[in-house]
């Protein structure tokens, strides 16, 4: 029981401090299964904030990239060049700020945008746990080095989540649109654990964009699609007590041929081994550091035992209590700088194997699905994106009560 309330407390206290730096600030999270298109949605709606957001806005509104635009910037070069990004591998999606700025009143608005894995939705807010063993592993999902909380935190504190709902796999949205009602009902149980639900509905916006639409036949309109997602229409009526929108994307695209998937295939390998052999490097550096800081470690408990074992024939109970003050302290140290290294040692032996399987000529597997290649110039519905970052700005303001 003692355990499992400071656990609990653990948790709080990881809870408390993410809600502190979060505060103020207007995090948007993107959700959605493997290769529904997340990271292209994200990087299109940075594109479009930058590029054409003040024409759009008649000059009201600009918008610019202030934070992570790295990773979203060589995206982007790639969608332009013809190429689409592989799928987001678990933990390495970078948060992107674009500030939009008013250029009437001077207002400032930090939209940022969090991607994410695929195989995370479904480990974080898909799969069925108690809600504070869900809030645990967000936190944890991947945290490094001393911080108490992982990159994943924006799940439990976003003012909007962006739903996406592959159009390529309509057939299939009978059965796959329960998952989206799990993450839905998963972030109403998020949002009552850290006590910001209104009036029992999480106050947070929802937009539901229908990815690739392209892919579709017949040319329903997004009004038409929501009607047979009537189990999220159900969950969303149930759950969400913000303003809730339904938008579209897509991006003129062609099927790759076979030779052109191979080739690509066999640069995404190289890729992703160029990559993991840098984590590696990286891995191999901290791990040394790591080892001399437990080095150390472990001669202050030395030196301190030592004091310990000399003050206590002398009967001073002071001496005796400042010196096991300082043995304890030195032996955490310690114990913290072993906790250290063995976690490191773990994640390079993870990379290690990623190496050997990548060296293995073992490319990533894909089910067979049919893969394609952005058309150029590129081509897609940016006044559709547009409208969604309309939307943003609006719910933003409204949250600042303007």
């Amino acid at each position: 029981m003692a355990m499992r309330e400071k656990e609990s407390r653990k948790v709080r206290d990881a809870v408390d401090r993410a809600y502190d730096d979060f505060a103020g600030r207007f995090p948007v999270a993107f959700l959605g299964t493997r290769y529904a298109g997340k990271t292209v949605y994200c990087a299109l709606l940075k594109d479009a904030a930058a590029r054409r957001l003040k024409r759009h806005t008649n000059g009201k509104y600009i918008g610019v990239a202030t934070a992570g635009a790295g990773r979203i910037n060589k995206i982007i070069d790639g969608l332009y060049d013809g190429r689409f990004p592989e799928k987001t591998p678990e933990g390495e999606a970078v948060p992107l700020t674009v500030e939009i700025s008013s250029t009437e009143n001077g207002t400032d608005i930090d939209l940022i945008f969090h991607d994410m894995a695929g195989e995370e939705y479904d480990d974080l807010l898909v799969e069925e746990m108690p809600v504070e063993e869900r809030v645990r592993q967000i936190l944890g999902t991947p945290k490094a080095g001393d911080r108490q909380y992982g990159p994943m935190a924006h799940l439990i504190f976003a003012k909007i989540y962006v739903m996406l709902v592959d159009c390529s796999d309509a057939k299939s949205w009978n059965s796959s649109q329960a998952y989206i009602k799990d993450a839905i009902k998963s972030i109403h149980e998020i949002k009552e654990y850290i006590r910001a639900l209104h009036n029992s509905r999480v106050p947070s916006h929802l937009a539901i964009v229908f990815s690739k639409y392209d892919t579709l036949d017949g040319g329903k309109d997004v009004g038409e699609l929501a009607e047979e997602l009537d189990e999220v229409d159900s969950a969303v009526t149930k759950y969400i007590g913000g303003d809730m929108q339904y938008f579209k994307s897509r991006i003129d695209s062609t099927v790759m041929s076979k030779a052109e998937v191979r080739r690509a295939e066999r640069e995404e390998r190289q890729t992703r081994l160029d990559d993991a052999e840098r984590r590696m490097l990286a891995h191999k550096n901290a791990l040394a550091r790591a080892k001399n800081r437990l080095g150390a470690a472990k001669d202050a408990v030395s030196t301190a035992a030592a004091s310990l074992d000399s003050a206590r024939p002398t009967g001073d109970a002071e001496s005796i209590d400042s010196c096991q003050a300082a043995y304890d302290k030195a032996q955490k140290k310690y114990d913290e700088a072993g906790q250290a290294c063995a976690e490191l040692e773990d994640e390079a032996a993870a990379v290690r194997s990623k190496i050997d399987e990548l060296r293995a000529g073992d490319p990533q597997a894909r089910n067979n699905r049919t893969r394609y290649k952005p058309d150029i110039p590129l081509s897609y519905n940016a006044d559709d994106y547009l409208d969604l970052i309309g939307w943003m700005i609006k719910m933003a303001r409204r949250e600042a009560g303007h």
